[in-house]
């Protein structure tokens, strides 16, 4: 894709992004698995999330970003049985927060840069079982990361690129959960604390698409 947009797009180099430029942009994301019983061919699971990460940033000097962004996740998983039981999971969370990102010029259209952040997060899942909610949970966490990518420039405006999302993290989160009968009447209460801090070895395992625009400041 790089190569077709190089091959198409006439660009005058200018290997600099200037203090006072505006940073746009987001991602966006989907998957989609299934599996079926071959043995048990009633046995099927369907899995499906999706999510989109609005930012935006001014160049407080040469080549370094600070910005704010917001990411959105939704996920559903749907489980049937030949006991004709159905099993769903929906959840979604909110993570807002600030980044730093600082630009290394390689050539007159391709950076690298080095991204960090620092967010808060808020989601909620529900666990349903024929159409009746058996389980809530509500979490709320915080979590630094930092992020290496290579950055594309397709035109003065427009850069494509692709990160390591969160090769290293460190992450808190707190969540609270409730079980509940067929009546509604609550069961069971629980709660948890978890904190981690890692190396995502599976950082290529992600498929994403990043579109920036960087518009150059009028001064």
């Amino acid at each position: 894709m790089l190569t077709i947009v190089a091959a198409c797009t006439s660009f005058v180099s200018n290997a600099q992004i200037t203090k006072g430029s505006t940073f746009l942009g987001g991602s966006v994301y989907v998957s989609n698995y299934s599996n079926k019983d071959d043995a048990s061919p009633l046995n099927e699971s369907k899995t499906m999330s999706w999510g989109m990460v609005p930012e935006f940033g001014k160049a407080i000097a040469t080549n370094k970003i600070l910005g704010v962004f917001l990411n959105y996740r939704y996920l559903k998983n749907e489980a049937k049985s030949r006991v004709d039981t159905s099993n769903e999971t929906h959840g979604s969370s909110y993570e807002t927060g600030i980044f730093y990102r600082n630009y290394f010029p390689l050539s007159s259209r391709f950076y690298l840069f080095g991204e960090a952040t620092a967010a808060v997060t808020f989601g909620k899942t529900e666990t349903i079982q024929n159409k009746i909610i058996l389980g809530k949970s509500n979490d709320i966490g915080a979590s630094v990361a930092i992020s290496p990518g290579l950055s594309f420039a397709a035109s003065k405006k427009l850069h494509l690129e692709t990160s390591l999302n969160n090769l290293f993290a460190i992450a808190y989160q707190s969540t609270k959960a409730k079980d509940y009968n067929t009546t509604g009447t609550v069961i069971r209460s629980a709660s948890g604390k978890q904190f981690n801090a890692a190396a995502n070895a599976n950082g290529f395992s992600t498929l994403s698409i990043g579109l920036r625009w960087i518009l150059p400041s009028k001064q």
